[in-house]
């Protein structure tokens, strides 16, 4: 058991424990290039130089604005060393979004994957001195140069780097994370290194993740999940494989071959649909083979869960089904993956008990930004699908008058930057962070989130959207009455329009026989509003950006349980009545 309380003692524990050992793995053209813990420590340990030299001053801020990748864990780590904190910027924002929150921070530098990110930041105004994570990218500053540089300064600057690391302290804020507020506004999580050291703590007792483990690293970084799994491994000596890309990754799991890893539920899904997919496609007898396998698989997976012995002719097909089916599923991610952790979005129990039919365990745990991740999670010992697993030990899981899941603990967050209101709205004086999620806890303590309070929509690869921003810049559009956004837990966002008759007739006069029940299906006003879509979404991140619409052929009414008495949307009652509607928009074509 660690008795580190910094994010840096982890990693000078690895250091001095198993200094030759693989602490990551990188994909250098066709071949994976191993990093020790000490070659880690040591680039650090000169980039920290590096920026001391720049003139980097304890307790300022690099935000990091890159890809997942090794120069993105350097950076934080070198950042830390320096006496600073880092400041995660969520992957896929635009550029002005970006801007925003280095202005409000107050970011002294950025580190961002290459020269022609920094144009766009220093379009929009941005005053920070930009770091490019690429090497080769044509900027004045980059990781490889910083790096030759500190290497040259750390015999003059060794001393200064020790005193700023040993002035360190567990409650003392490692990082700023921004996620996106209920009205888009985005907010800064003040995490510490304590808080970072007591999550990683209880998540590799319970997961039983060690020293000969490897996961395959492909989550944003600049998000909480993503942070936790890369700074997890680190506490216990695990490798880190680093993908390419979130694209790239279940290619690359395959060379890996893993033995866990975080993912979102949308990887899960793609999976799954490959699979079907195959199955359909290979012909009828295959398919037959296909889905008697799957048959088998639930009934063993379901025995098992229930403590119960497996009949010898089920154990037999079993091993039949396994090598037919389950094995070829399996490989997809390596073949050697004991469980899968899923966060940052709710996760199907069908599609839970599904891989666990197949012989990979998938554990869900649940936690926010501010919780340092999870706050309750599955264990393999100990899992329900459908749950979310029971609290950390040492975390207070609690429900408020109305079910709202109320959280105490070492790993609740220090306070929102710069943002005192809406910390003392978020954590009471008792301790207890509102979560906005309501849920139910069982008489085992496992944890079940039921609705959201709060109105953010989570998609299946984890983004947090605030729907209420994006509809407010659809509605600036005179051509639309009302916009309603919805994709929690689906792989996009779409949207109901309600067009604006009036100004619709006007625009286009050729609209002034047509009657009022047909301009919902006429292909004209369509097009009209695809323009108004595409305006929007040219302000918008990607997963923020709506990819299909649907006109309604009438207003939302209270009358239909679409609206509150004060007319605010009710979003879950608007998709329930529309399902058909939004089942279109969600079918492939």
């Amino acid at each position: 058991m660690t008795t580190s309380r910094t994010l840096l003692a982890l990693l000078e524990e690895q250091v001095r424990a198993r200094p030759d050992a693989v602490g990551y793995r990188v994909k250098d053209g066709r071949t994976w290039r191993a990093i020790s813990w000490r070659a880690f420590h040591d680039d650090a340990r000169a980039l920290a130089a590096a920026l001391v030299g720049r003139g980097l001053l304890a307790g300022e801020r690099v935000a990091l604005a890159a890809s997942t990748s090794l120069e993105w864990l350097l950076c934080d780590f070198a950042t830390l060393l320096a006496g600073a904190l880092t400041v995660a910027v969520p992957a896929g924002l635009t550029a002005a979004q970006t801007t925003e929150i280095l202005r409000h921070s107050g970011a002294r530098f950025v580190v961002v994957d290459d020269a022609r990110s920094f144009a766009e930041l220093a379009a929009q105004g941005c005053e920070a001195t930009a770091i490019c994570a690429r090497p080769g990218q044509g900027a004045s500053l980059s990781v490889e140069a910083l790096l030759v540089e500190g290497r040259a300064a750390l015999p003059e600057r060794g001393d200064e780097l020790g005193a700023r690391r040993e002035a360190i302290s567990a409650g003392d804020p490692a990082t700023i994370i921004y996620t996106s507020g209920t009205t888009g506004a985005p907010k800064g999580v003040v995490l510490t290194h304590q808080n970072f050291v007591f999550e990683v703590a209880q998540m590799g007792e319970l997961l039983g993740v060690g020293a000969a483990d490897e996961q395959l690293l492909f989550l944003p970084l600049s998000h909480v999940f993503g942070k936790m799994l890369a700074i997890a491994a680190l506490r216990v000596g695990a490798s880190s494989a680093i993908a390419s890309s979130i694209l790239s990754a279940l290619e690359e799991a395959e060379e890996v071959r893993p033995t866990f890893f975080g993912t979102v539920p949308r990887i899960l899904e793609k999976v799954y649909e490959l699979a079907e997919q195959k199955s359909r496609e290979a012909g009828e007898v295959q398919r037959r083979i296909y889905d008697w396998a799957i048959a088998i698989g639930h009934e063993v997976a379901r025995r098992r869960r229930a403590g119960q012995a497996l009949p010898l002719a089920l154990e037999l097909q079993h091993r039949y089904a396994d090598k037919l089916v389950f094995s070829k599923i399996r490989a997809r991610f390596g073949g050697r993956v004991r469980f899968l952790a899923s966060g940052g979005a709710p996760l199907d129990a069908r599609l839970a008990e599904y891989f666990h039919a197949v012989g990979v365990l998938v554990l869900e745990g649940y936690g926010l930004t501010e919780t340092t991740a999870a706050a309750t999670v599955n264990r393999p010992q100990a899992f329900r699908f459908g749950s979310v697993g029971r609290p950390l030990p040492g975390v207070e899981v609690s429900t408020a008058s109305d079910g709202e899941l109320l959280i105490r603990g070492p790993n609740v967050m220090l306070r929102y930057h710069a943002s005192p209101d809406e910390t003392v709205e978020a954590i009471d004086a008792a301790g207890w962070l509102h979560t906005g999620d309501i849920g139910t806890i069982d008489d085992e303590g496992f944890v079940r989130i039921t609705d959201r309070k709060k109105d953010v929509l989570v998609t299946a690869g984890g983004k947090n959207v605030a729907p209420q921003a994006i509809e407010a810049l659809l509605v600036r559009s005179p051509l639309i009455a009302r916009a309603v956004v919805l994709g929690d837990r689906r792989p996009h966002l779409v949207a109901l329009l309600v067009a604006d008759e009036a100004t619709l007739r006007a625009e286009l006069p050729e609209l002034q026989g047509v009657p009022a029940e047909a301009l919902a299906a006429d292909v004209r006003v369509r097009a009209r509003l695809q323009r108004e879509i595409d305006a929007a979404n040219a302000e918008l991140a990607s997963f923020q950006s709506i990819k299909r619409f649907a006109i309604l052929p009438r207003e939302l009414s209270a009358g239909h349980g679409e609206l509150t008495a004060t007319l605010k949307v009710r979003r879950r009652v608007v998709a329930e009545r529309h399902a058909s509607l939004l089942a279109e928009l969600y079918a492939p074509r």
